[in-house]
């Protein structure tokens, strides 16, 4: 098997409402996470904070009730389908990368 995760380390910045959002990263103190089996660093990502967690439900509430997400169910579909397609496409990159993580 070829594998498909890049060896480098990556950094998972907070997106919120498809932007990166660092200076909601309010804690200031991202989490390192390490591959158990052999110690080696996976991934810096963003720590959220309380503030992080209550912008991001008034972006997603926003999202739902502002748009015509909420009333299209063909956009939703197309949106979901367009999105299940990408997993479909990385799976095997994800599964080795959530692997390592855990």
């Amino acid at each position: 098997m070829t594998s498909t995760y890049s060896e480098r380390p990556t950094w998972a910045p907070l997106t919120i409402d498809r932007a990166s959002e660092p200076a909601l990263m309010a804690s200031e103190s991202p989490m390192e996470s390490y591959d158990p089996a052999t110690g080696a660093l996976v991934a810096t990502v963003a720590v959220s904070t309380i503030d992080d967690v209550d912008h991001a439900i008034d972006r997603a509430r926003s999202a739902f009730t502002g748009t015509p997400w909420r009333n299209d169910g063909a956009l939703r579909a197309r949106v979901l389908n367009r999105w299940a397609g990408r997993l479909r496409d990385n799976a095997d990159a994800l599964a080795e990368l959530i692997t390592r993580e855990q």
